[in-house]
């Protein structure tokens, strides 16, 4: 659960970093003498100036960049990693331990924050920290641009101690310009603004708002303005809505926060019915968080806009609260990838926080999850795969909701991709060691799956029995809803006629005497150049039945292809149409 009142503990951390670390050059973990000039210049050499540009996760790649640093130059960077983490509520305890302890293994610091023997009295005190949450929402900025921020600390670091005592001692104890004189320190090419407002927080509580949001600071000032004093006209907002908020308890008595009450300054925050699907299909772009595990309901906009039923939708949503994973099975051409990635989208909040990835034959679990690839210097390093990914932004964003979808799931081999991970589908609340890494592994309860499963083909494998009881499978039959009416619906938005929709159900309606498993789905008559002008044009119509409907019923009824071309041709299921003034 997320903590945003740990205000005690994450207090007492800033004033730890201001006297121990900046002033007095220790450790904030052992009391080591690392908090100076040469450590820092050497973070320089290896993270600064060896950018790793590859998608790998951002603790892969630093286990690359900081590859032959010193031991004090290692436990420094965790150092600046706790700073990063040390005022989010919205990340796990155990996330920040990990990870902070995965940095201190590189260099077999005798450092422990994880497990039973924790130890010095720094680390515990960390931990203490971590166990009570945080004091703000970073929110996903936060997360992506982490790379920016350690980059921003290096170099605060190293102009920091290229200062005298006098200097520090003079810039912490005028916390009005403290804003300005910490900005002055890094070069404008490297700055990042969050972890900025952090530093700032930390090093004076009392007179920096805990914000790292620009847009909402200037939502406050824009909101309270009147109550900033003349004396800091020229503060930062950060400062200047700490001076609003000391007003504004004053006035209302109690320890009065912006968060109480934010609909005073943030207007987005008023109720709003859900954001709608746009059309086409571009994936819907929100900003607004969606809790974990509470989905958002689907309206009679998104119904309209997807052209199928808001009570299919519905039932979708629940499937998906309940179970976490999915599958949408039909023939081809029944919108099953459009329907997964459209309704990922919505459900997450936004398409930044969907991946899709697609099985075959030749995907494997060093693919999907994680495995050894060679690098260009002839070794062997673990490299995570998009389930690991998506797993690591999900477990450090819990009050985010993000989607995996999985196209033609079953043309992969499925125990060779899950391996152990058939388990966590069933069981999301327990463990498992994994194969590679051989680290504990559990599956975010705020990752979803929607798979697609193509089951028209019976040259791939169907999905075995360990599989389906793990997903709930929605059928996207052609006689049923919500395929059903798809391409009626579909042309009363496009101004035409019955014909075309006649056309596709007579079509089926034969296939479906031989073999119901065998249909065609709509989407291949739901072509915009098809209905451009308000009405069929019969060329085209023709051009997509001989080269794309009539060769997958070929191929469904291999040996029958005669039946097909005589009983199944435009021409066979149009007679007696009437054809349009001005097509062929």
């Amino acid at each position: 659960m997320a903590l945003y009142g740990n205000y005690r503990l994450v207090d007492e951390f800033g004033r730890r970093l201001r006297d121990t670390a900046l002033l007095g050059g220790r450790s904030l973990l052992d009391g080591s003498r690392i908090w100076n000039a040469d450590t820092f210049a050497e973070l320089e050499k290896h993270y600064c100036q060896q950018p790793d540009d590859s998608a790998d996760t951002f603790d892969t790649k630093l286990r690359r960049q900081l590859a032959g640093a010193s031991r004090e130059a290692v436990q420094l960077f965790a150092e600046l990693y706790a700073v990063h983490f040390s005022v989010l509520g919205n990340v796990r305890e155990e996330t920040k331990l990990a990870k902070i302890q995965a940095v201190l293994d590189l260099a077999g610091s005798q450092v422990r924050l994880t497990g039973e023997d924790v130890s010095p009295d720094g680390a515990v005190f960390l931990r203490e920290v971590f166990s009570h949450g945080g004091v703000l929402n970073g929110g996903q900025g936060y997360n992506t641009s982490r790379w920016r921020q350690m980059q921003h600390l290096v170099f605060l670091g190293l102009a920091w101690f290229a200062l005298s005592e006098d200097e520090q001692q003079k810039i912490l104890a005028d916390t009005d310009s403290l804003a300005a004189s910490m900005r002055g320190l890094v070069p404008e090419s490297e700055r990042e603004p969050q972890i900025e407002k952090v530093l700032l927080y930390l090093l004076a509580p009392e007179h920096y708002v805990p914000i790292c949001s620009s847009g909402q600071l200037n939502k406050i000032l824009s909101a309270f303005g009147d109550r900033v004093p003349q004396e800091l006209a020229a503060a930062s907002p950060q400062r200047q809505a700490s001076a609003i908020r000391d007003a504004l308890r004053r006035e209302r008595g109690g320890a009065w926060d912006f968060y109480d009450d934010r609909e005073e300054w943030d207007a987005s925050t008023a109720k709003v019915e859900p954001t709608p699907f746009v059309t086409p299909v571009e994936a819907v772009a929100s900003s607004e968080e969606i809790p974990s595990g509470a989905l958002p309901v689907f309206t009679a906009q998104d119904a309209n806009n997807l052209l199928v039923p808001e009570e299919w939708l519905g039932r979708a949503r629940g499937l998906l609260e309940r179970r976490r994973q999915i599958v949408f099975q039909g023939p081809p051409g029944t919108g099953k990838t459009y329907l997964a990635r459209k309704i990922a989208a919505r459900l997450a909040g936004t398409s930044e926080r969907v991946r899709l990835v697609q099985f075959h034959p030749a995907y494997t679990y060093e693919d999907f999850f994680e495995g050894f690839r060679p690098t260009p210097e002839g070794r062997l390093e673990l490299r995570p795969g998009p389930l690991r990914l998506l797993a690591e932004e999900a477990e450090e964003q819990p009050e985010l909701n993000f989607f995996l979808v999985i196209d033609e799931i079953n043309r992969g081999n499925l125990a060779k991709i899950f391996g152990e991970l058939y388990f966590l589908l069933e069981y999301r609340s327990e463990g498992v060691q994994l194969m590679y890494s051989q680290q504990r592994f559990t599956l975010p309860e705020n990752l979803f799956i929607i798979a697609t499963m193509n089951s028209a083909d019976r040259s791939i494998a169907l999905v075995d029995a360990a599989m389906r009881r793990r997903f709930a499978f929605l059928d996207l039959d052609p006689a049923s809803e919500p395929t059903a009416g798809l391409l009626g619906r579909y042309c009363r938005r496009a101004g035409l006629g019955g014909e075309l929709d006649s056309l596709w159900r007579e079509l089926n309606r034969r296939v479906r005497e031989r073999n119901p498993e065998s249909q065609v789905g709509p989407s291949y008559l739901m072509s915009e150049e098809l209905t451009a002008s308000g009405q069929l044009d019969m060329a085209l119509l023709a051009e997509i039945w001989e080269t794309e409907v009539l060769p997958q019923l070929r191929e469904s009824f291999y040996g029958d292809e005669g039946w097909v071309d005589r009983e199944l041709s435009l021409a066979a299921l149009t007679t007696g149409w009437a054809t349009p003034e001005g097509t062929n």
